[in-house]
């Protein structure tokens, strides 16, 4: 049992499991994620998520929940997670549906596309004992976030993020949304935002200090990916970033060391909200034809 009591074993009914479920009995579970040193799976933690905004905290050696953390402030339906650094320093969360920050904040719907914001929320890890704590967050474009990965090797630093709905569509989503070709992969420095929250740069909200890419150059860039990326996987040498389109038959793969060479030569496309677009055929290796509707792209252990 995670985050629903479970009377067999009387979790969420001693006071240690209560206090840790607080008022919140259920849990929509979906990515699971191993602690990691080396980039390799280290056996000792399993964190996963659910959509009230926590992530709990299994230990591997009883196999019993020790920590959840949340709800994390400013993030709504936490999809995005729980995706881990090499060495578990971090762990990703993201809002799967863009909100006005602070969260709680009255916004007419009229306004979404200049007045929501998606959040990308980094959950320290100690490295000792896998106590979480409130790192630092994002603010993104009022899209849907979705799925996401951390670099290794070479993309080290990185985290990827997919999205959907990039026309910003309120109303009829089946009509509004999924006009354009492609939407994006969001490349995050987090070991820049790590540096730019511990000099004090960005804004406290609800208690975590949350960071505007417009502030920091270089926090955010885009990757422009087939319509509707759900999954996102980087290659085990940390080379390839592999996105696939929900409503494209394609998946995608950029090569990292063309996205960091655009980034150099400021090779750009547009901008979304002051986050650089990075030219499509700049950073793409290859399209490999998959059949429509490729949800997620996964590596054996030789890539």
């Amino acid at each position: 049992p995670v985050f629903a009591p479970y009377s067999g074993t009387g979790y969420g009914f001693d006071d240690e499991s209560k206090a840790m479920l607080g008022n919140l009995t259920w849990g929509d579970v979906h990515h699971p994620a191993l602690s990691e040193t080396g980039g390799d799976y280290d056996g000792r933690w399993l964190f996963v998520n659910e959509m009230n905004g926590r992530v709990a905290r299994i230990d591997l050696r009883d196999f019993k929940t020790r920590q959840i953390i949340g709800p994390v402030p400013n993030i709504s339906g936490n999809h995005g997670s729980t995706f881990i650094t090499p060495n578990s320093e971090y762990i990703l969360m993201s809002s799967r549906f863009s909100i006005p920050i602070p969260k709680g904040k009255a916004v007419s719907i009229d306004r979404y596309a200049s007045e929501y914001k998606g959040v990308a929320a980094g959950i320290k890890v100690d490295p000792k004992s896998g106590q979480m704590s409130l790192g630092w967050q994002v603010l993104l474009p009022p899209f849907d976030w979705d799925l996401g990965d951390a670099g290794k090797k070479l993309s080290e630093g990185w985290f990827f993020l997919t999205c959907y709905n990039s026309e910003r569509a309120t109303g009829k989503l089946e009509v509004t949304a999924s006009q354009r070709d492609r939407d994006y992969i969001a490349a995050i420095d987090w070991r820049l935002a790590e540096k730019a929250a511990a000099e004090g740069k960005g804004e406290l909200i609800g208690g975590v200090k949350v960071l505007d890419p417009k502030t920091v150059p270089g926090l955010v860039y885009l990757l422009p990916c087939g319509k509707s990326p759900h999954g996102v996987d980087v290659s085990p040498d940390g080379k390839y970033v592999v996105g696939s389109g929900k409503l494209q038959g394609v998946t995608t793969a950029f090569n990292f060391e063309k996205v960091l060479t655009a980034i150099k030569n400021k090779d750009f496309a547009g901008e979304e909200d002051g986050i650089p677009v990075l030219k499509y055929e700049s950073i793409k290796d290859a399209e490999v034809p998959v059949g429509l509707g490729p949800l997620h792209t996964q590596f054996g252990p030789d890539g």
